[in-house]
């Protein structure tokens, strides 16, 4: 899965659902998105999702300067970052909480929409604590 570094409040995934809903203006071959696991499914707690976001929910400041629409969900789940693609280089973090676009899209000028395929890592230091209800 691609991210980009950001100033963003909360990293931001893309789950690999997004390319494939109908409305979906991803490019063609699919690129790699984010996908559960089984593990995912073991550990419950890690992935209790939040009610439905909008793009300025999840970061008003990114979402106003890529004109985003869509929807998306905060989550909690530790994330293993390979540098240079290295798989065999680990680095975990655990708990944090992310946000996975489940159909983001970025608006250009002239009403083109393109569906977001690459997600943002977050340098950004927030002091907002995110909390929600299970259901």
């Amino acid at each position: 899965m691609s991210l980009l570094p950001s100033l963003s409040n909360n990293t931001l995934i893309v789950n690999a659902s997004a390319c494939s809903i109908q409305s979906a203006n991803c490019p063609l071959p699919v690129p790699n998105l984010f996908s559960w696991e089984w593990a995912d499914e073991l550990a419950v707690d890690n992935r209790t999702l939040s009610p439905e976001l909008t793009a300025s929910e999840w970061d008003m400041w990114q979402a106003a300067l890529l004109n985003m629409s869509g929807s998306g969900q905060f989550f909690s789940q530790s994330m293993n970052l390979h540098p240079d693609g290295d798989i065999l280089n680990n680095n975990i973090m655990d708990y944090l909480v992310m946000a996975i676009s489940n159909g983001y899209s970025a608006g250009f000028p002239g009403g083109a929409e393109y569906t977001l395929d690459t997600g943002f890592v977050s340098l950004g230091c927030t002091a907002m604590v995110r909390l929600w209800l299970q259901g």
